[in-house]
């Protein structure tokens, strides 16, 4: 159940404020070009189902991190969200 609560915060947080986990995202396009390079000098090609796929059990320990800390804190949602910012650009 706490899972699902994070995914649909992240889905609302994508929708209503524009904040995407971008340090996964690239760190997922780095990971699937070099199976697909992989896989050319195998020549076989990509399952598309394999690439159209993330995992959806995978939530970045710095979101958990500052998901767990706003609870906790008195501090009103603009300001929480922009905590968050930086976090989901880069590993800090």
């Amino acid at each position: 159940m706490a899972h699902n609560l994070m995914l649909l915060l992240e889905s609302k947080l994508e929708r209503e404020e524009g904040i995407v986990d971008e340090k996964c995202c690239r760190k997922r396009a780095k990971r699937m070009q070099l199976i697909e390079e992989a896989l050319k000098k195998k020549g076989d090609l990509l399952n598309p189902l394999v690439s159209g796929l993330f995992r959806v059990t995978q939530r970045s320990l710095q979101f958990i991190r500052w998901l767990r800390i706003e609870l906790r804190s008195p501090s009103p949602w603009p300001e929480a969200v922009d905590a968050l910012r930086p976090l989901m650009k880069a590993y800090l």
